[in-house]
């Protein structure tokens, strides 16, 4: 017969969304979200890329590079 390895390695996926909770700020027009890493696919989060609109507006913000594990304000 013809010699035959098989080698079966983990690769690297796609992550899973972060699970995003928000709570209206009580000063101003703001809202606080927190996110919870889900899944990270086999390789570490460095990041996550942050954008948002108001509701009323088309234009969504520029992106917005946030450690893993963090909250913001808008």
């Amino acid at each position: 017969g013809i010699p035959f390895h098989y080698s079966n390695m983990d690769s690297e996926g796609e992550p899973s969304p972060p699970k995003l909770e928000g709570k209206l700020q009580t000063m101003g027009n703001a809202l606080k979200v927190n996110w919870i890493k889900q899944d990270d696919g086999g390789s570490p989060i460095k990041h996550y890329l942050i954008r948002y609109r108001a509701k009323h507006v088309s234009d969504w913000k520029p992106e917005i590079r946030l450690p893993h594990g963090s909250e913001y304000v808008v």
